[in-house]
């Protein structure tokens, strides 16, 4: 696999890997209390997760070369380590198989309000999709379950055959519950009903753009399996979403890929509505393309493209892209199905951007002023000399000094759960590998704390980058509660006074 995209995948990896260490941990801290066959049984998770650990950590030369930005690791050694990256998380897939059932069984769940969404969940899906976009009868369970596609591809083929289809549920991983990175997955019911419906309903251009669409897609046998609708789903879900949903589809995609890979047709027949490697190129393509035509294209984005490109002229792919045409006229019926104003657009991006940078300081990303405190300091000063320059009196300057509409300047207006969100993800792809590598090379590196990972412990490496993980994590989560009761408080008029 190309270089780019390995490291996108190890990082991937060893994150899943941090989070399942840090949810058996607090598990087996629960299960101490209680059941002494449960806890056995979280031990034995345990026994086989740090064996997984050391294997990777066992290459630690190879994954540094990867990781670093001046090291290069031959094409036959990255064959080698997309092989264990590959093993390494089916093997991570089946042990959440047995964990799902004891995480959510009383006994050892140390969680309140079993079954309920948590707010912030609440607060994003709300902000990302209102109800004067949702799809007709789009009620969905979330449901938390098992790593990989496996288990949700098992309850879609029994509702299938109990005839049930029509009812409707999110998947969430178990490691990922808490990320708020990864609830964009929870809009996919909603975006493939917005599709459907769209379809259904389609004007003349649109119905045009989607046979031309069908009709390229029947053409080359290596894009079979992937359909208009999907397509087109993903269309809307970048339009509301922005880069956030081009790296969540690309993190998911890309395990995906290694499963396949290495696993054979039994894994690819198994991985539910997961894009084969063919598709994923093709859909790819699209969405970058529809990043440049919505304006919220970023670097990272144009790093991962190229990397896909380049991936694709290593395997001499005949894999046919839809056209650039076709895509602007696709991405122009998008825009008509989701208006500006749901949308996530240039503005948007822009505040994801300079929020990144106060997420690696740690600083809650919540709110910010409209006018940055310089251009307030400035407007100060010139009023400032406006005042003086007037000859006015001192008493009188005071009295008559504009402190209201400077003050006004720095009032903070809330952030979106989106902008939040789109900030979390630019500043992961940004410094993961480096996350990684420090993990490796048992140094202090930019953006962890001044934290030392030890890579002779496998454990206790894995168990430190899952609380840097977890401190994100809470960050994010703790924005998103926060921007939405400064929302709350800006709508909520005030009080009549006696």
């Amino acid at each position: 696999m190309e270089k780019t995209y390995l490291r996108f995948v190890c990082v991937e990896v060893m994150e899943r890997m941090a989070r399942c260490d840090a949810l058996l941990a607090k598990l087996a801290t629960t299960a101490a209390h209680g059941n002494r066959h449960v806890l056995d049984v979280i031990q034995g998770l345990q026994a086989r997760l740090a064996v997984l650990e050391g294997k990777l950590i066992e290459e630690r030369e190879l994954l540094s070369a990867l990781l670093s930005d001046t090291g290069n690791a031959p094409a036959q050694d990255r064959q080698a380590l997309m092989r264990l990256l590959s093993l390494s998380y089916q093997a991570l897939c089946q042990i959440t198989q047995v964990l799902t059932p004891l995480e959510a069984s009383q006994m050892v769940s140390s969680r309140t309000n079993e079954g309920d969404i948590q707010p912030e969940i609440y607060f994003f899906l709300k902000d990302a999709l209102p109800e004067a976009i949702q799809p007709e009868d789009s009620i969905c369970t979330v449901v938390v379950g098992s790593e990989g596609k496996t288990a949700q591809a098992q309850i879609e083929e029994t509702l299938c055959a109990l005839q049930l289809q029509q009812v409707q549920f999110a998947w969430l991983s178990i490691l990922q519950q808490d990320n708020p990175l990864a609830w964009v997955s929870l809009s996919e019911p909603a975006l493939k009903g917005l599709a459907g419906q769209a379809i259904q309903k389609a004007d003349k251009a649109l119905a045009s753009v989607l046979k031309q669409i069908t009709q390229e897609l029947e053409k080359d046998a290596g894009r079979a399996g992937l359909e208009t609708a999907t397509i087109l789903q993903h269309a809307l879900g970048l339009r509301i979403f922005g880069p956030a949903y081009y790296f969540q589809l690309t993190a998911q995609s890309l395990l995906s890929y290694e499963s396949i890979e290495h696993g054979g047709e039994r894994v690819a027949k198994r991985t539910g509505g997961q894009l084969s490697p063919e598709a994923f190129a093709i859909v790819e393509n699209a969405l970058f393309y529809g990043l440049n035509h919505f304006n919220v294209a970023h670097n990272q984005t144009v790093i991962l493209h190229e990397a896909g490109e380049r991936l694709l002229k290593e395997q001499n792919a005949k894999t046919t892209m839809l056209s650039q045409s076709l895509l602007a006229d696709l991405f122009k019926a998008s825009e008509k199905l989701i208006q500006e104003r749901f949308a996530f657009n240039a503005k948007h991006l822009e505040r994801a951007i300079q929020l990144k940078e106060r997420l690696a300081e740690g600083i809650l990303l919540s709110s910010a002023s409209v006018f940055p405190m310089s251009e307030v300091a400035q407007a100060f000063d010139k009023a400032a000399k406006e005042q003086r320059g007037q000859g006015e009196s001192e008493e009188a300057a005071e009295g008559s000094f504009p402190i209201y509409p400077l003050l006004s300047m720095t009032t903070e207006y809330p952030h979106t759960p989106r902008e939040i969100i789109n900030a979390g993800w630019l500043h992961k792809v940004e410094r993961g590998g480096v996350w990684a590598f420090a993990a490796l090379q048992e140094e202090t590196s930019q953006g962890l704390g001044g934290q030392k990972l030890s890579a002779a412990a496998p454990q206790v490496a894995y168990q430190k980058l899952a609380g840097l993980f977890s401190a994100q994590d809470h960050l994010l989560a703790k924005s998103i509660e926060t921007a939405e009761l400064h929302r709350v408080l800006l709508c909520t008029p005030e009080p009549a006074r006696a």
